[in-house]
C-alpha cells in the first residue's frame, strides 16, 4: 500500500498508519490472531485504533516508552482523533493483546531472504531489568529473566538478551534478518547453533568462538570469522591480526545498530517492567516501532 506518512503533516502520516493497520488487520487477516469469543467481540474502541495510537506515539514522540506516557499523551493531545480511548488499565490491557499481532507485522519486516554468498553480522545485547545492587534480589518476569554478567559492559544484570543476525550494508545501518530474545544466561554460542543457516559468512565476535560451532556451520556451507583471541603479554606477527582487524570493522556497524535501537526506543532500559508480558510489550513494541522507522516505512516529520 502506498503511504503517506512521508508528509510533514502528522495528522496525515495518523490516517495512512491508522489506514495501512487495517489494510494488514482485515484483507491480511491479521484480526485472526486476536479474534473474540464474546459479546465484547466488537468493543467501541477496536484494536486498529489501538495499534495505530501506540505505534503512532512511540514513532513520532520517541522519548516516551513507558505505557503511563504513551496513555497520557493521547488522552492530551489526540483526544479528537481518539474519543473512545479508554481509560489507562484498560488500554494497557488491549495493547499487551496484540503482541501476537506486533510480532507478526515485526517478522514481516524483518524476515528478508537469506542471500547466499553474502556477509552478516551477529551480536547481541542485554536488556537489564534490574542491575547492581538489587541484581541477586529480582524475581520480575523470572519465566525468562536470570542473572547474568555482560563482558562488553563489564557488570552484572538481571534481565534478557536480544540477538540480531543483520545482513552488511555498504555506508548504512545493517538490516535485520532474525531476531530473537532469550534469558539473560544463555551462552551467544547456543543462540547461533539455534538458526538454520546455509552458504553464507558470519562475522561475530569472540563470544562466537568455537571449533565445535565452527565445524557444524562448514557442513552447511557457512563460514564463521571471529577476531584472534590474545594471549596477555604474547604478540603475533603472522599477518592474523589483520585479519582480525577486519573481522572487527565489518562487525562495526551491528554495534551501531543496537546504539541506534537503544537510542530511539531505550530498548535496553527496562527497569519499569514488573511482568513477564510488560516485559514482552516492551522489547516487541520497541522493535516494532524501531523496524519501522529502520525501513522508512513511516518517518517522524520535520517541525
Amino acid at each position: 500500500m502506498q503511504s503517506l506518512f512521508n508528509a510533514n503533516d502528522w495528522e496525515s502520516q495518523l490516517i495512512s498508519l491508522y489506514l495501512d493497520l487495517n489494510h494488514y488487520f482485515y484483507d491480511q487477516g491479521w484480526a485472526s490472531y486476536i479474534e473474540r469469543f464474546s459479546p465484547n467481540k466488537y468493543p467501541k474502541f477496536d484494536d486498529v485504533e489501538v495499534l495505530s495510537s501506540y505505534l503512532f506515539v512511540r514513532i513520532y514522540f520517541p522519548q516516551l516508552h513507558q505505557m503511563k506516557q504513551i496513555q497520557s499523551m493521547i488522552k492530551l493531545f489526540l483526544s479528537a482523533w481518539f474519543p473512545k480511548l479508554p481509560k489507562y488499565n484498560t488500554y494497557l490491557a488491549r495493547v499487551k493483546r496484540l503482541l501476537p499481532v506486533m510480532i507478526k507485522f515485526l517478522d514481516k519486516l524483518s524476515n528478508q531472504v537469506l542471500e547466499e554468498n553474502k556477509e552478516y553480522i551477529i551480536d547481541s545485547c542485554p536488556i537489564e531489568i534490574t542491575s547492581k545492587l538489587r541484581c541477586n534480589q529480582s524475581k520480575i518476569a523470572n519465566e525468562i529473566a536470570t542473572h547474568s554478567y555482560c563482558a562488553s559492559k563489564q557488570k552484572f544484570y538481571y534481565g534478557i538478551k536480544l540477538h540480531i543476525l543483520a545482513i552488511c550494508q555498504t555506508q548504512k545501518l545493517p538490516i535485520p534478518c532474525y531476531i530473537g530474545i532469550s534469558e539473560g544466561s544463555m551462552f551467544d554460542i547456543k543462540a547461533l547453533e539455534a538458526l538454520e543457516l546455509k552458504n553464507i559468512t558470519i562475522n561475530a565476535d569472540l563470544a562466537y568462538q568455537s571449533d565445535e560451532l565452527s565445524k557444524k556451520l562448514k557442513a552447511n556451507g557457512c563460514h564463521l570469522k571471529t577476531p584472534r583471541k590474545h594471549t596477555k603479554g604474547k604478540f603475533f606477527f603472522d599477518g592474523k591480526d589483520t585479519a582480525s582487524t577486519d573481522v572487527s570493522k565489518k562487525r562495526q556497524p551491528i554495534e551501531c545498530l543496537f546504539a541506534w535501537l537503544n537510542e530511539k526506543t531505550n530498548i535496553q532500559d527496562a527497569h519499569f517492567v514488573r511482568s513477564v508480558q510488560g516485559l514482552f510489550l516492551h522489547v516487541w513494541g520497541s522493535l516494532l516501532t524501531s523496524m519501522l522507522l529502520l525501513f522508512k516505512k513511516y518517518e517522524i516529520p520535520t517541525p
